[in-house]
């Protein structure tokens, strides 16, 4: 396996993932089928827009009228991108020109391409699944998560018919299971345990997140099946198990690229000020997701990720922690949302510096 370090131009580096544009990490990378292209979201100034390299030449350039971009991802013979932006799906060619508007869309977090006439793309983050045509047009909404029954979408495979998806009891993608669900039948299978954001790697893998690592495994698409143990193929990838995000992309010739990070999910508890200040508690590094704080600022009580997620009381003054009985998996956030309505959402903890 051969790896290699790609620098960004200075006046264009990637977006920062831990700052993302609407509080929702879309994945900010995207490799081209052939593997001889590279698309990301850049923090040009004050703007993100999306620039283009070429893998061969290491040439960088901007991709102008994609402002506001916070996902990519290519049309199968990769002459077009793609992206998202936080109310829309657009698409522009790869030697440049004017940005054709698609669709408007609500809240969307991934998208796919792998049909020349059909794009699909989640909304209300990642519990509805929809498609629109590549040209353009009405979007069709095709299923939820509650309709089907899982946490999360997370790719539709080559054949159109099958989708990974997440199941998840607790907020954290590290305890989730990955699995295939069929858009017709609504029937799922379980492929793997203990991981999320899984996406299919041409000619039969399944690419997925775990701790930190970029996992891979064999999976015959015929079958519906892995084969064998899930390998480790990348460290310290940039992921969020909170939010079941990873910042990496596959080509159909074996590139795979992804941004360096380790899992932002995992945290401290911190005091903000209203100047800014940042004041870290001696509580252990977790994955947290909500939090109160009691009336006279002497305890918190936070939601902790785990096998069953639990409520953990922090005291402050005492600098010592508990659970509270009773209490395995509690807190659990809200499936899709109702007409018009967003998902229910999750105070982050201060990230830990990557």
């Amino acid at each position: 396996m051969l790896r290699a370090t790609i620098n960004l131009p200075p006046e264009a580096p990637m977006a920062n993932a831990l700052q993302p544009a609407l509080g929702y990490n879309n994945p900010i990378v995207a490799v081209s089928p052939d593997g001889a292209w590279l698309a990301y979201v850049a923090a040009a100034g004050a703007e993100r827009m999306l620039y283009l390299r070429d893998m061969s030449s290491g040439d960088v350039r901007a991709l102008p009228g994609t402002e506001g971009a916070v996902h990519p991802f290519f049309s199968p013979d990769g002459f077009w991108i793609g992206f998202l932006t936080v109310d829309h799906v657009k698409k522009v060619a790869r030697q440049g020109g004017a940005v054709i508007s698609l669709c408007e869309a609500v809240n969307p977090v991934l998208a796919w391409w792998r049909h020349p006439s059909r794009i699909y793309f989640t909304e209300h983050e990642t519990y509805i699944l929809s498609c629109v045509a590549a040209d353009g047009g009405k979007p069709e909404q095709l299923l939820t998560t509650a309709a089907a029954g899982v946490s999360r979408f997370y790719d539709v495979l080559p054949d159109e018919q099958t989708v990974f998806a997440e199941s998840a009891a607790g907020i954290a993608g590290d305890y989730a299971d990955v699995v295939q669900l069929d858009l017709q039948t609504h029937k799922t299978k379980p492929l793997v345990r203990s991981g999320y954001a899984a996406r299919y790697l041409s000619p039969g893998y399944v690419f997925f997140a775990r701790a930190g690592s970029l996992m891979a495994v064999r999976y015959d698409m015929a079958r519906g099946e892995v084969a064998g143990e899930p390998v480790v193929v990348g460290s310290g990838v940039a992921m969020e198990s909170l939010f079941g995000m990873l910042h990496a992309s596959s080509s159909n010739t074996g590139v795979l690229a992804y941004v360096p990070g380790g899992d932002l999910s995992v945290g401290k508890l911190a005091w903000i000020d209203r100047r800014g200040a940042v004041e870290y508690l001696d509580a252990p590094e977790r994955t947290y997701g909500a939090i109160d704080l009691a009336p006279d600022g002497s305890r918190l009580a936070v939601h902790v990720a785990d096998v069953k997620d639990y409520i953990w009381i922090w005291d402050i003054r005492r600098h010592e922690g508990r659970r509270v009985a009773n209490a395995e998996g509690e807190g659990f956030r809200s499936g899709v949302p109702t007409a018009g309505g967003s998902p229910a959402r999750w105070a982050r903890s201060q990230p830990l510096a990557s």
